[in-house]
């Protein structure tokens, strides 16, 4: 993914199916093919913490500069949510602030609150990073904060992307996307609509910039489900300490992880010896018990 001080993409321009040599591809974990109902307002709401890209993500897919994105020092650089519709589809996007802010965590609380009572078919997308190839604790706390004000009645959909990923990671999900739903699961994130967007080093030191992108991200973020939520349906977004939570998430993890890692040793040696009757079910019985331990 590569870009200009202050580029801004012509509305015509197009998105090639085969992008140039300089613009990095996103990939989808899974994407499952959803259609949407058009029977009330439209909208795109992304959600998440301080410094996670939302603004800049947001301006890429819209090719303009329309919400103010760059590095900031000490919090979020949006401080209140902004609504912008976009001509080409008539859906309205909305950039909120990020929950964990440390100057305005109430603030931002109340504004997202608000923003999801804009009463209309909502299409949520929540972006969070990872920090050493793992998912912030903080992040997945915050999915669930968010989540849980929402209450239609139903599982509420929503879809994950995760920027700003380093190369090595991109390579580590792609192969073995395990820990990072382990996270999710446990963290009570349930979706299995999970983009992974690589870093761009170069939007990290400049402000308003639109990034150059494939066509998957814009994909993945216009064919995403969304849910009818009702000002009624909203109840306030919890600012609180995650300490706990995070810990319980951080343990069941790991116990998750480990209990895994035993079984594959277990079934390896019983690999390495002569394949008995007796031998073959305990052999059947593990692989069984390995297929319902997600990740």
């Amino acid at each position: 993914m590569s870009c200009s001080p202050r580029e801004e993409i012509p509305s015509n321009s197009g998105l090639s199916l085969e992008p140039p040599s300089n613009v990095v591809e996103s990939f989808v974990l899974l994407l499952p093919g959803e259609k949407r109902e058009k029977t009330h307002k439209q909208l795109t709401l992304f959600l998440g913490n301080p410094g996670v890209g939302k603004s800049t993500l947001l301006n890429a897919i819209l090719k303009k500069p329309v919400f103010e994105s760059g590095p900031c020092v000490g919090g979020g650089l949006t401080q209140v949510v902004k609504t912008v519709q976009n001509e080409e589809d008539g859906v309205y996007y909305v950039d909120s602030p990020g929950l964990q802010d440390v100057k305005n965590g109430v603030k931002a609380a109340k504004e997202i609150e608000e923003a999801l009572k804009q009463d209309g078919e909502y299409r949520l997308v929540f972006v969070l990073t990872l920090e050493e190839g793992r998912l912030r604790p903080d992040d997945i706390s915050s999915v669930s904060t968010i989540v849980e004000a929402i209450q239609v009645g139903q599982a509420v959909p929503y879809s994950i992307i995760i920027n700003k990923v380093d190369k090595n990671s991109c390579e580590t999900l792609k192969s073995d996307p395990s820990r990072l739903f382990a996270q999710l699961n446990f963290g009570q994130i349930y979706t299995s609509r999970v983009l992974v967007h690589p870093r761009d080093e170069k939007l990290t030191t400049q402000k308003n910039v639109i990034a150059l992108i494939d066509s998957t991200l814009s994909t993945f973020v216009q064919s995403s489900p969304s849910v009818y939520i009702s000002p009624a349906q909203v109840k306030p977004v919890k600012l609180i300490s995650h300490s706990d939570k995070i810990e319980v998430i951080n343990k069941k993890t790991e116990d998750l992880l480990s209990e895994k890692q035993m079984l594959t040793e277990k079934l390896k040696e019983l690999e390495t010896q002569q394949v008995e009757p007796e031998h073959q079910k305990k052999r059947t019985k593990i692989k069984n018990v390995m297929e319902k331990v997600r990740p």
